[in-house]
């Protein structure tokens, strides 16, 4: 689905002040899990079918599995369904993203022992620049066809919630499951900035140092280089927040008086004392003007307030809600200690990497990671467990 707004110049070009694009994919993939010893190996190869079997499959040509059955440890099923919509403000692209994946892995013999499910949220900010934009419009024109996208900057914020469920069930309708460690969170933020430029130089600069002093744990001299500008675009910062069980476990658990602590924090609020006690926090909902970083605390705290209600009330992890609580929180959210509040300090793993260049034009790399990691979410944890990541075949 695309509507869109445009100005034609002489009819030659036709440039789009305003569009917006409606796009949904459905597919699905199948995987078969292999093991062999060096012993097994050996055999295979001289056996003429067998051999020819496991090229095959080597090389993606074949789709099915017969003489290297026996050797087959779990098979695994996808099926996966996007929904994205983006809009263009002339040279400012947005694009927000919904997924839905479902991994079933079943034994050699064909029966299911696990079902997961992952949900996935992207609202991603992109800017052209100007040039860039007019020349895709003159290309798009004449020739039908758009030859580069010049991104001048962009923000990622992705969400990803993974659980572990029986049923096939949508993250977009209500429903709960009983134990959090049948589920992950990961929050990732990544900024891009291709050049220090006019008239945004400034402002490009305060979004590099704030990401690398709040949301990062590179160490101080390499923040005081980006600072100093001894490190320079094209520059990418990116970092992942990993919730596992022992940070959603404290999540469920923590106060509401520090949660709404957390969010005043965040939220940039003059009057994080009312948001603390019960009492005034109650009048602050209610009120019927609140400036924007009041409304902002407003706004995710009567989500957190929704989510808590079902849980105290002993109906389990409600994952819309949930999910709906977390998005908005990791959109806001700027600083890793202000994840202390609702994930506890320790409790939650970080990872991130920096790609730079130095004013002679040298890149430069680093990473960085804080916490004791236990698997890129629930699906990656139970893969490695079960040794099937550096064990399988794909048809």
């Amino acid at each position: 689905v695309t509507a869109s707004l445009q100005v034609d110049f002489f009819k030659l070009i036709t440039i789009h002040l305003l569009s917006y694009e409606f796009e949904y994919e459905h597919q699905k993939t199948k995987s078969s899990h292999l093991s062999f010893t060096p012993t097994d190996l050996g055999k295979i190869l001289q056996d003429p079918d067998s051999r020819r079997e496991l090229w095959s499959l080597m090389v993606l040509y074949k789709e099915r599995i017969d003489h290297l059955k026996p050797f087959v440890v779990s098979y695994e099923h996808r099926n996966r369904q996007n929904m994205s919509s983006k809009y263009s403000i002339f040279h400012f692209d947005g694009l927000i993203k919904k997924g839905n994946q479902t991994y079933q892995f079943f034994s050699n013999s064909g029966q299911k022992i696990k079902n997961f499910h992952r949900y996935t949220y992207s609202n991603d900010k992109v800017l052209q620049t100007v040039w860039g934009k007019l020349i895709n419009s003159i290309l798009t024109s004449i020739l039908n066809f758009s030859l580069f996208k010049s991104v001048k900057a962009a923000l990622y914020h992705r969400t990803t919630l993974e659980y572990d469920h029986e049923k096939e069930l949508s993250i977009d309708k209500s429903f709960a499951i009983d134990d959090v460690n049948k589920l992950s969170i990961n929050l990732q933020k990544e900024l891009f900035i291709k050049k220090y430029s006019r008239p945004l130089r400034k402002r490009f600069h305060r979004y590099v140092r704030e990401f690398s002093g709040g949301y990062t744990a590179l160490d101080q001299s390499v923040i005081d280089s980006l600072a100093n500008k001894q490190l320079v675009p094209p520059l990418r910062l990116k970092t992942t927040v990993t919730l596992m069980s022992k940070a959603l476990g404290y999540f469920n658990k923590v106060s509401e008086n520090q949660v709404f602590k957390g969010l005043a924090k965040v939220c940039g609020s003059r009057k994080q004392a009312r948001w603390e006690k019960p009492s005034t926090r109650r009048r602050m909902i209610k009120a019927l003007l609140l400036n924007r970083r009041e409304n902002c605390v407003r706004k995710i705290g009567k989500k957190l307030l929704s989510y808590k209600k079902e849980l105290q009330a002993g109906k389990g992890i409600d994952l819309k809600k949930l999910n709906n609580f977390t998005k908005d929180l990791h959109n806001k959210i700027k600083k890793l200690a202000h994840l202390d509040y609702f994930y506890g300090k320790g409790n939650y793993f970080v990872d991130g990497v920096l790609q730079a260049k130095t004013p002679a034009e040298v890149s430069y790399t680093t990473y960085f990671r804080i916490g004791d990691f236990q698997g890129k979410g629930i699906i990656d944890k139970y893969v490695r467990e079960q040794g099937l990541s550096s064990k399988s075949g794909r048809h």
